[in-house]
């Protein structure tokens, strides 16, 4: 996910505020997200090994990775309401994706298929915020002339 704006914001606050946010409060926390989602993506598809080695790494590992990951999300409060309304989008991704986790969990557990379209459900809903986010970030970007690298 991470990415890195170069400005020439001088003192605007919403441009300088969105440059700290991507640069320094995203990307401090960026490895963690990287790290549950690449987990769990190298157990899922076409990667799929069984119920038990997906259910140990979402226990173990995956969980607790973005579980920090999603709680640092959340403490993260831009200055300025553009660069806000724009970070609420990553918070509802981040705890959709979580809740998602933890249901694929649950539907381990269970074998519920109910609870596997939830928890699929759930990690849709996640992508479609960051996809949203995304777009949002392109556009406060092209807005005040800063650079998405």
């Amino acid at each position: 996910m991470c990415c890195w704006l170069s400005c020439q914001c001088a003192l605007r606050p919403v441009p300088r505020d969105l440059a700290v946010y991507v640069n320094h409060d995203l990307y401090a926390i960026a490895e963690l997200e990287d790290l549950g989602l690449k987990r769990y993506a190298a157990l899922t598809g076409d990667n799929y090994i069984s119920d038990a080695a997906l259910r140990d790494a979402l226990d173990m590992e995956i969980i607790p990775a973005y579980t920090r990951f999603e709680t640092l999300a959340c403490q993260i409060e831009p200055q300025t309401e553009p660069v806000r309304n724009l970070h609420s989008f990553y918070r509802k991704a981040a705890t959709f994706r979580l809740q998602g986790l933890r249901m694929v969990m649950l539907a381990i557990d269970t074998q519920d298929p109910y609870v596997v379209r939830q928890a699929n459900r759930m990690l849709d809903q996640g992508q479609q915020a960051i996809e949203q986010w995304r777009a949002r970030l392109a556009q406060m970007a092209g807005q005040y002339g800063l650079e998405l690298n």
